[in-house]
């Protein structure tokens, strides 16, 4: 790779649940009546975004990975790798990011890497993608 030639980010999309709760929503009554160990990682925050009427943690993902692709003007046969990670999925395995891959009908040369790294799946994502793209592997991955 020549200094001309740089790795970097072309394109980011994003996708919330269409369902917002605040933290008098009745679903919090049991958390707030009988308090959990780490009781603290709900407070904080005002507004949390749930998943809406028809939505799934696939469609979001779909929904943002699509918008990444049509921010970096890309299509899908331009996608050679699929990584991150779609948590809590309906199955532990395979990832649901393989079902991402088929709705976003990438091509059959794409690979899935699920990174399952918890709170650094997007750091780990940028590190992997860019250290393959560096070393010719891979073009692109969203």
């Amino acid at each position: 790779m020549t200094p001309s030639e740089r790795i970097g980010v072309i394109g980011r999309g994003y996708a919330l649940g269409n369902q917002i709760r605040a933290n008098d929503d009745p679903i919090f009554h049991y958390i707030i009546e009988n308090p959990p160990p780490d009781r603290d990682l709900f407070e904080g925050l005002k507004y949390r975004r749930a998943l809406g009427d028809g939505q799934t943690a696939v469609s979001i993902a779909v929904e943002a990975s699509q918008a990444a692709l049509d921010a970096a003007n890309l299509s899908a046969p331009d996608v050679d790798m699929l990584l991150g990670s779609v948590s809590v999925g309906q199955y532990s395995a395979p990832n649901a990011l393989a079902a991402v891959h088929a709705d976003l009908k990438l091509p059959d040369r794409c690979r899935v890497i699920a990174l399952n790294t918890e709170y650094t799946a997007f750091l780990d994502g940028l590190k992997l993608a860019h250290d393959l793209i560096g070393s010719g592997s891979i073009g692109r991955a969203p």
